[in-house]
């Protein structure tokens, strides 16, 4: 497991987007729109890595869509979603 301090470190030298190069299987990112990581540069990045890529973007959301009361249900019913197609 990798910690988020060591995650940082991945992401900044571009070596946690490299990482994708291994994965085959559809991609869906589900993003708070108050993320501190900015979605279009989440999206721009994903979407140019994987072939099969959906990206949700949740209002009134931040980072950690289920836990927060605005968002919860419907991260719930996404993945709810994606995960019986």
């Amino acid at each position: 497991m990798v910690s988020w301090k060591e995650a940082a470190a991945l992401r900044e030298s571009g070596e946690l987007l490299g990482f994708a190069d291994r994965i085959i299987c559809p991609v869906v990112a589900i993003h708070g729109e108050y993320d501190p990581h900015p979605v279009d540069g989440v999206k721009l990045s994903l979407r140019n890595k994987f072939k099969d890529f959906i990206m949700y973007t949740l209002g009134k959301c931040g980072h950690s869509p289920w836990k927060e009361k605005h968002a919860y249900q419907e991260f719930y019913e996404i993945l709810g979603k994606e995960l019986e197609e």
